[in-house]
């Protein structure tokens, strides 16, 4: 399957995005850090996506470092909430957001200046899939940010709401390149 023919134009892409636990867990304080770089960093500055007859795919593993000075709680059923921003003609907007199961389980606390690992794996099914959350793209390639959801100060078990919400500036990545498969 072409790149073309899984996307470009004005064709519905259909992206399913699950974090990966395997690898997810907090590790020891970053120490002082606020260099002005994104609290999230993923591992690399660009990433191949997979394709197949379903569609494309990539995994993209990141770390999110808490830079505030107190603990927050990431909100989550199995993982925590992410969503994929894209950059078009020099603003974010919004590239995919996927439904959110309807469970809770415990938050992923994260003390001041303490990293939390994971991955998030995105898939996109071709337009002629049944796969869903489905949206439309122009291209499935370019400059894209992650952004958790349902990050939280003061967490209550009582809500919604669950806290009180992070900045949006405390919860995204650093831009990074989504790009044809290499070969």
């Amino acid at each position: 399957m072409s790149m073309r023919r899984i996307s470009l134009g004005r064709r519905l892409l259909a992206i399913a995005v699950a974090a990966g636990t395997a690898v997810a867990g907090c590790r020891s304080p970053a120490g002082p850090v606020d260099d002005g770089s994104p609290p999230i960093r993923t591992d690399a500055a660009s990433y191949a996506l997979r394709v197949d007859a379903r569609g494309v795919e990539v995994e993209i593993p990141y770390e999110f470092t808490n830079r505030t000075t107190r603990p927050i709680y990431m909100v989550r059923c199995i993982a925590p909430h992410h969503r994929l921003e894209k950059l078009v003609d020099g603003v974010w907007v919004l590239a995919l957001d996927p439904p959110r199961f309807g469970c809770l389980g415990r938050p992923i606390r994260v003390d001041p200046q303490w990293r939390f690992a994971t991955t998030m794996a995105v898939f996109g099914g071709a337009a002629d899939c049944s796969c869903g959350p489905v949206f439309e793209v122009d291209d499935p390639t370019g400059t894209f940010r992650i952004v958790i959801d349902g990050v939280v100060f003061d967490y209550d078990d009582r809500g919604p709401p669950w806290g009180v919400p992070l900045a949006l500036d405390q919860r995204v990545s650093n831009p990074f390149t989504l790009r044809a498969p290499d070969g």
